[in-house]
């Protein structure tokens, strides 16, 4: 048994890759959906709904965050401030899903994807990116 925890900690960096890709590819499809399908006054009016403020910045904001920082992700590059941010952002999304959208788009089942994410995001805030990552190759010491 010690062998194999052995052998699968010498692979944490490509576990790390792919939460990191697999993260930033929900990201950039939501971002994508935010700025090219719903719009973003569609997407604002939805946080007005939902008692975020100032809907008007906070919309176009999540919405380069998850285009933009999916794409950063994906490449590895920032990866921890990116996972700090992914953290509050999941939080407060998941928190509107369960106690303000009601079933069958919100409640538990509803927020149980953004709950993972913020798991994900508190991994990738305090693990970085990886050895396969831009962090890495440009020798960030935050990598």
């Amino acid at each position: 048994m010690k062998r194999l925890i052995d052998a699968l900690k010498a692979q944490s960096s490509v576990g790390l890759l792919l939460v990191r890709l697999m993260m930033a590819a929900i990201l950039i499809v939501a971002g994508y959906s935010k700025f090219f399908l719903a719009g973003l006054g569609k997407v604002a009016d939805n946080f007005t709904g939902y008692g975020i403020p100032v809907p008007a910045v906070t919309a176009p904001f999540i919405a380069i965050l998850e285009l933009g920082g999916g794409i950063l992700l994906a490449l590895g590059l920032l990866t921890r401030y990116l996972g700090m941010l992914y953290t509050v952002e999941f939080i407060v999304a998941a928190y509107v899903k369960v106690a303000i959208i009601p079933p069958p788009g919100g409640g538990y089942t509803g927020g149980r994807l953004d709950m993972m994410l913020i798991v994900v995001a508190i991994l990738l805030a305090t693990h970085g990116a990886g050895r396969w990552s831009l962090d890495a190759k440009l020798g960030r010491s935050d990598a």
